[in-house]
C-alpha cells in the first residue's frame, strides 16, 4: 500500500476526482512504476520505469509496456540540452533513505544482542516533516556520547559515495549525530581506533574511489567514456573498515561496481580480520556444513 502524508480529503479539497477506475484517463501520471497486469491497454504513462539500463527485474514491466501499446514517458530519459536530467532523485530520496538505515542499523544490532540507541528511531514515514526526527536524532546522539557502544562493533563508520543530492540528503541526517568526516585513506585507523562516542563518516567521489586500470591518472571525461579501464577501490580499502554503506553515485552498465559478490567472500570469508565481522553477523570462520543447523 502507498503511505501519503497527505490525506485522500486533502486531495479532494484540491479539486481531485479520488476513484479506483482510471479507464477514462487519457494519461496517467505516477512515480512508482505499476505492476505490469495493472497497467491498461492504448494509455500514455509516466514513471520511473527501471528499464533504461536493461535491469532483469524490470523487463517483464517493459514487455508488457509493449504487448499493451503503452506509451511511457519515463522521468529517467527527461533531460535538457546538455544531457542532464531534469526529474531525478532528489535531497528527500537521501534522507528518508537514510532514516530508514538508522532505523535498520538497530534492528541490525539487536538481533546480534547489542541494545543500542538506534532502535528508538522509526521508518521514515512515521515522521511528517524533518523537524519531527530531529529531536529523535539529538537524543540517539546524546545516548552515543553518554553510554557508548560495545567496542566490538564501535565506533560506527559510514561511506557515503557521490555527490549529488541523494548522498547530500543522507548525510544532513548523519549530520544530527556526533560526528566526524575523514579522508577515506583514514577509515581503517577510525575503525580500529577511533572514539566509541561519535560515528565516522567518508565521501567517496569517482575521483578518490576509481583507478584506472594500467595506473594513469583519473580524469572525469576519461571515465565517461571508458568506465570498464577503471576498477573500484572501495572494497579494497574502504569496504572492510565501514559499518554502513550509503550509495547515492549514479551507476550504469560500463561502470566497475562498487561492491560485487566476490568482494564479500573476499572480506568476510575465513580468515578476513575486517573489522565489524560481527556487525554483519559473519563469523570470522564461517562454518562447512552450510545448509544444516
Amino acid at each position: 500500500a502507498v503511505v501519503s502524508t497527505q490525506s485522500t480529503g486533502e486531495y479532494e479539497e484540491v479539486g481531485a476526482v479520488i476513484t479506483e477506475d482510471l479507464s477514462a484517463a487519457t494519461h496517467i501520471i505516477g512515480v512508482k512504476a505499476p505492476e505490469p497486469e495493472e497497467l491498461i491497454e492504448d494509455k500514455c504513462y509516466a514513471f520511473f520505469s527501471h528499464t533504461i539500463k536493461a535491469q532483469p527485474e524490470g523487463m517483464p514491466l517493459l514487455d508488457e509496456i509493449v504487448r499493451k501499446n503503452i506509451t511511457l514517458l519515463d522521468y529517467e530519459k527527461m533531460t535538457n540540452e546538455d544531457g542532464s536530467r531534469n526529474v531525478a532523485f532528489g535531497h528527500y530520496a537521501g534522507v528518508a533513505g537514510m532514516i530508514n538505515v538508522l532505523h535498520g542499523l538497530g534492528l541490525r544490532m539487536l538481533s546480534l544482542g547489542v541494545t543500542s540507541p538506534f532502535l528508538h528511531i522509526g521508518l521514515a514515514h512515521n515522521y511528517a516533516t524533518v523537524a519531527d526526527v530531529k529531536p529523535v536524532l539529538a537524543r540517539i546522539g546524546e545516548s552515543l556520547q553518554k553510554y557508548k557502544l560495545p567496542r566490538v562493533i564501535a565506533p560506527l563508520t559510514f561511506s557515503f559515495t557521490g555527490s549529488g543530492n541523494v548522498s547530500q540528503g543522507a548525510r544532513s541526517i548523519f549530520d544530527l549525530l556526533p560526528h566526524e568526516y575523514i579522508d577515506p585513506n583514514d577509515m581503517q585507523e577510525a575503525a580500529m581506533n577511533g572514539d566509541p562516542s561519535i560515528c565516522y563518516a567518508t565521501v567517496l567521489s569517482r575521483s578518490n574511489a576509481m583507478q584506472r586500470i594500467d595506473g594513469k591518472p583519473y580524469s572525469a571525461e576519461d571515465f565517461a567514456a571508458n568506465g570498464e579501464l577503471y576498477k573500484n577501490i572501495f572494497a579494497e580499502k574502504v569496504a572492510p573498515y565501514t559499518t554502513c554503506l550509503i550509495n547515492g553515485m549514479y551507476w550504469d552498465s560500463n561502470s566497475p561496481r562498487v561492491l560485487t559478490d566476490e568482494d564479500a567472500v573476499r572480506m568476510f570469508g575465513k580468515g578476513s580480520q575486517a573489522k565489524n565481522n560481527i556487525m554483519r553477523g559473519i563469523p570470522p570462520d564461517p562454518p562447512q556444513d552450510v545448509g544444516n543447523s
